[in-house]
């Protein structure tokens, strides 16, 4: 996950308003990547440095985000990392963040939907931001159980595609798979299918 971060500093009250009389925040989703559909998470850290907060916020980063579910989990938002120390702190009181490190998510508009904190392994914080997108963002919910269904007419597609032994349009169809961010159950399978159609189209390339 550390590699998709994106350098993002909550600094002025440009960034981060009080939406309403009870102080939620609103970030500038649109300004950090969003499409106005695709959720923001936000990793709220601290110097890694700074002890003891920037040694949680390290084995956070090491432990935990380094993890294959997890990043594909995250592949389904807009992922960006906060300065915490470089923060205005009143601004994290409006985004209601109590301790670091911490995380947050944001609906394409910018609006904080969830806090997860406290979450130490990467299968909880996977769970967590599934079950975020299912029960705060029900509209982008939708779209990727819509995606998952193309994915399993694409992956039929292929199938009979290569059986036809028309591989490059085989490929074409797993790569629709594999190259998408909403990767769930059919993903190893379409990188098997993949590689074998790739296999089978550089032999027939060959042959020819």
């Amino acid at each position: 996950m550390e590699q998709t971060l994106k350098a993002a500093t909550v600094v002025s009250s440009a960034d981060v308003k009080a939406t309403d009389a009870k102080g939620s925040a609103k970030i500038p989703a649109q300004e950090w990547g969003s499409d106005g559909d695709k959720p923001i998470l936000l990793f709220l850290s601290w110097p890694h440095e700074d002890a003891p907060v920037g040694g949680d916020c390290e084995k956070l980063c090491k432990n935990t985000f380094d993890d294959e579910d997890l990043a594909r989990a995250t592949k389904l938002f807009v992922c960006v990392k906060i300065d915490a120390k470089a923060t205005d702190q009143n601004l994290l009181k409006e985004m209601g963040i109590k301790s670091f490190p911490s995380l947050a998510v944001a609906d394409g508009q910018g609006n904080i939907v969830a806090r997860l904190e406290k979450q130490t392994s990467s299968s909880k914080v996977a769970s967590a931001l599934y079950s975020t997108i299912q029960s705060r963002l029900p509209k982008y919910y939708q779209k990727i159980q819509q995606i998952k269904a193309e994915q399993a007419r694409a992956f039929d597609q292929g199938k009979n595609l290569a059986k036809a032994k028309k591989y490059q349009d085989a490929i074409a169809k797993f790569e629709s798979i594999t190259n998408s961010d909403v990767r769930g159950d059919l993903f190893e399978k379409a990188m098997k299918e993949l590689t074998e159609a790739q296999t089978k189209a550089a032999k027939a390339s060959n042959n020819g």
